[in-house]
């Protein structure tokens, strides 16, 4: 959502209402909540305790009793620290969307878990480590909003984002699930890996660099610098330091800078010092962790050299020494490569959306799973197979609204094992002719165990994959022939990933040592060698049995670079001997811990289950707002008081209220509802409002503002329709409204006859086509891109006579270099009858100082480039991450008239820009150089924009 404007009067207003709590286990950053839906075909049921209401798709039936015995169990454990009871919550269980994530949220409460597990992550099962995480959310709210109760919500979830920087609400949330648990991401060195390597490399970044961002470089992001900010907190000054800053907060809510001055206040440190304090202790631990290892350096692959990090993933060599990975850079979406002979030689297919990098090789044949949403319901997912024929250039998609992961291929090529996860969150292994994309096995999980990276035995005979529960990590065998299975290590508290066969071992990644190494593991005497040792951490190993040779991945600090060692010239070592080096910063708080955990219960206790019928729950009106809840322009924002209603399925949302509006002294009242429950979309909004307008008088001809109030009904229909294919994303928009218009109490009597009374049902259509490449990090712009929107308005029903017809289109193309991008943008409008006036396409720049025109058609040019990502701070007030400049050509009327010629043309300069220090929303500042092309006593317009994104 953007919005541009020449005044940012009410941008305090936006910020305070942008700024929700959200979590995301998945690689890329935080987003905001989702107004999103479960597709209606979903059954949900629930289970009501004192404490939460638990409400799941009747599928979860088993899910929701562990989920809702992790949640009797921790609550006591999860809010001790805060000293508070926490109030009763809604938490629903989503079962049809494949991204792993969770959120917590107010206006209106509620908590959403999104239940399929990562194929990658902390060695406890998902919905544990989802629970403890999101619970610790809803303790953090209530004790500081718990005051701020129905019909406030809004007003609460206000004051939780601006009082609270993302980095400590997140990093005591990862703090909780890291003691709480067996798990949790502060038990694993990846997770923390890009902090530590920029600490050991001298890469002393701000406070705010560290915790916004950057474009350029690596930083650790606020997950990780809150985890470890936060853990120190609680070391130098107790449990009860959260409950202490949280109380000071909540007694002086309008303090600014409150987080900054209570920390300052409790321990002498405001924030930016806090981190400096983290920072050299952090430095100290890792250095005497560092120098406890003993380094080796391994073949390194020859890639080209980039201003930007890039990395290397899951490089697998064939027969004749070509080596293929998966390169990812902020530069370009991601793709599949090919290197030979120390060079990078060729791109050989780009992949589309993945959950995190991934592919197979075999025979000249790959294989990656992309993840494809519904075209309408985006609360459900699908996780579909991908093959690509390297000799034939032929590429296609195997398999169809699957819910499989990490396919990888036999050594012939004629087989994929992938794992499947069903809408019970039950785990198979699934193997698949590669020709017809018939499933062939199906063994279902070992213990109920989540499963990843499946990878064949060279005769394909057996398949090694990675299990999880909550007593950790396990390396399982499956015999295809008798479909059994058989445990080759287990209860591991490891993240181990990609185990594969080496003849006589199991190879796989783990980090006993306290660092992500490679270890070799002998099936039959279950003996751990450690293979290497690296300073950071080694990824994404593959065997090459040809030369005996391991491939892998090693994170140099920058990049993740493509090196390799020979097996037989190893100088391993028994694990046994091995000390693990972690420095396990959160170890000395959960050694204090004695309060019940999740595992310790009995898990033979049963809940009542109940249906759950959203149509006794669509209305739930939470908040007093000061707007309707819509923020697009800030320009056009008048005040007013509405009451929100919001079902926490989605589906149905209500505005009643009322606004004044200051340019014309009105008091103007509404009433919306939304329906979002099925395919099409409708809505419905009644408006009593008072205008005020110019009107030619039809006999002095002479022009006059006359005021009027009008009953204004409008009733709209639309069809959404998106999807997302290789690396194009595409959406389908229909939709149909109609009105109907009384106006009464015009203030002119002689203008009685004059004013239009009545306009009755004019239909409006519109139908909106896009087709866009992906984006990579750093494009201004989509490389390639063709969007069209068409616009018809008449009047079937009514004695007036009058169409409007309007076009809309957006085509972007590559620039010159890099990331830049070239635009055009071509409009037209044919109006007639009562619609004979209105505009209703985009007008050149600086229009509004312009003499007036009626265009039929505009046209403009856009060139956009990057300049520069320089990553400063203006003290605690901005964080500037990037310049930028458009340079812009706007045409009137092409093919009326004269040769055509830009009416305006310039330059504008950008800046990507974060405020006071918070994440979101990230804003663009602009100052626009405009040149008039006309006889105009203007010739130069300088204007300003503020613009922002979530």
């Amino acid at each position: 959502m953007k919005i541009y404007t020449n005044t940012h009067k009410q941008l305090l207003i936006k910020l305070l209402y942008t700024l929700l709590l959200s979590i995301s286990f998945s690689p890329v950053s935080a987003q905001l909540i989702s107004s999103d839906q479960a597709p209606p075909s979903v059954k949900w049921e629930q289970i009501n305790e004192p404490s939460f209401n638990l409400i799941y798709p009747t599928e979860l039936r088993d899910l929701a009793e562990q989920t809702a015995i992790v949640l009797k169990t921790n609550i006591r454990s999860i809010s001790h620290t805060l000293g508070i009871k926490p109030r009763k919550i809604n938490i629903i269980l989503q079962n049809r969307t494949l991204e792993a994530n969770g959120y917590v949220q107010l206006a209106p409460r509620k908590s959403e878990f999104y239940t399929t597990p990562p194929q990658g992550g902390d060695p406890v099962d998902w919905i544990t480590t989802l629970a403890v995480h999101e619970y610790r959310h809803v303790v953090q709210f209530d004790k500081l909003t718990g005051s701020i109760k129905f019909p406030f919500e809004e007003l609460g979830l206000a004051f939780f984002g601006v009082a609270l920087p993302s980095w400590f609400y997140e990093g005591d949330a990862v703090l909780t699930e890291t003691r709480f648990t067996k798990g949790g991401r502060g038990v694993i060195p990846s997770w923390e890996m890009n902090f530590r390597a920029n600490l050991l490399e001298d890469k002393n970044y701000s406070y705010q660099k560290d915790y916004l961002g950057s474009y350029k470089d690596i930083t650790p992001g606020y997950y990780q610098l809150g985890y470890f900010m936060t853990t120190k907190l609680h070391r130098d000054y107790g449990d009860s330091i959260t409950n202490r800053l949280l109380s000071r907060i909540a007694k002086n809510p309008i303090r600014p800078y409150n987080f900054s001055r209570s920390l300052k206040k409790i321990t002498g440190y405001n924030t930016k010092q806090w981190h400096q304090q983290t920072v050299d202790e952090l430095r100290d631990l890792w250095q005497a962790q560092s120098s406890s290892l003993s380094i080796k350096e391994y073949t390194k692959q020859a890639v080209p050299s980039s201003k930007f990090p890039t990395s290397y993933y899951y490089p697998q060599a064939s027969d004749n020494g070509v080596i293929y990975a998966i390169k990812e850079s902020p530069l370009r979406v991601n793709s599949i490569i090919q290197l030979k002979d120390g060079k990078e030689t060729v791109e050989v297919v780009k992949t589309g959306r993945q959950n995190s990098p991934y592919f197979s090789y075999a025979a000249e044949q790959f294989v990656w799973n992309e993840i494809r949403e519904d075209p309408r319901f985006k609360l459900r997912s699908y996780s579909v197979i991908h093959y690509y024929d390297l000799s034939t250039k032929r590429r296609w998609k195997i398999t169809k609204k699957s819910r499989l992961f990490s396919p990888s291929l036999s050594k012939d090529a004629t087989k994929i094992a992938a794992i499947e996860i069903d809408l019970k969150n039950e785990n198979y292994l699934v193997v698949i002719d590669t020709e017809t994309g018939n499933e062939i096995n199906r063994i279902p999980s070992p213990g109920d165990r989540n499963l990843s990276h499946p990878s064949f035995q060279p005769d394909g005979s057996h398949i090694l994959v990675v299990g999880r529960n909550s007593e950790g990590s396990s390396i399982i065998e499956f015999s295809l022939a008798n479909k059994s299975s058989r445990i080759l290590l287990d209860h591991q508290i490891q993240e181990i990933a990609d185990p594969s066969y080496t003849g006589d071992g199991i190879l796989f990644k783990a980090h006993y040592n306290g660092i992500d190494n490679l270890y070799l593991l002998n099936p039959e005497t279950g003996e751990i060698r450690q293979l290497t040792s690296v300073r950071y951490g080694a990824f994404n190993p593959s065997y090459q049995a040809e030369d005996n040779k391991i491939f892998f991945s090693n994170y140099t600090g920058r990049n993740y670079e493509i090196q390799s060692l020979y097996l037989d010239t190893l100088h391993s070592r028994d694990i046994r001997d091995i000390e693990n080096s972690f420095i396990s910063y959160f170890k000395p708080l959960s050694d204090t811990i004695n309060l019940p955990r999740a595992h310790s219960l009995d898990s033979t206790r049963k809940f009542q289950h109940k249906a759950y019928k959203e149509i006794a729950h669509l209305f739930n009106f939470h908040s007093i707002s000061i707007n309707d809840g819509e923020y697009d322009n800030l320009t056009e924002y008048k005040p007013g008081l509405f009451f929100l209603s919001n079902n926490i399925m989605n589906t149905l949302a209500v505005k009643v209220g009322g606004t004044f509006d200051p340019d014309i002294h009105a008091l103007n009242f509404q009433t919306e509802f939304a329906y979002n429950r099925y395919y099409p979309k409708f809505s419905a909004a009644y408006h009593n409002r008072e205008q005020l307008a110019n009107v030619r008088h039809p006999q002095s001809k002479e022009i006059y503002p006359a005021r009027w109030r009008e009953h204004y009904s409008q009733f709209q229909v639309q069809f959404p329709f998106s999807i997302n294919r290789l690396n194009y994303n595409y959406n389908i928009n229909l939709g149909i409204a109609s009105s109907y218009t009384h106006r009464y109490g015009i203030n002119r009597p002689d203008f009685q006859n004059v004013l239009i009374k009545h306009i009755e049902f004019p239909l409006h259509y519109q139908v909106s086509l896009g087709r866009n490449a992906r984006r990579a990090q750093l494009d201004l712009a989509p490389r390639w891109g063709q969007n069209i929107s068409l616009n018809y308005r008449h009047l079937p029903f009514s004695h007036l006579t009058g169409t409007r017809l309007a076009l809309q289109s957006t085509f972007y193309f590559p620039g010159l270099a890099t990331n830049h991008s070239t635009q055009l943008r071509f409009n037209m409008q044919e109006r007639s009858g009562v619609f004979a006036y209105e505009n209703i396409i985009p007008m050149v720049s600086g229009f509004d100082q312009l003499t007036p025109t009626q265009p039929s058609n505009t046209l403009f040019l856009n060139y956009k480039l990057p300049i520069a990502y320089p990553d400063f701070d203006i003290g605690p007030l901005a964080y500037v991450k990037s310049f930028k400049a458009n340079l812009f050509a706007d045409f009137e009327d092409i093919g009326v008239g004269n040769q055509p010629k830009p009416r305006t043309y310039g330059v504008q300069l950008l800046a990507d820009v974060n405020f006071f220090r918070f994440v979101l929303p990230e804003f663009e500042l602009g100052l626009k150089g405009i040149a008039v092309n006309e006889n105009n006593p203007k010739k130069f317009i300088l204007q300003y924009s503020l613009s922002y994104s979530y």
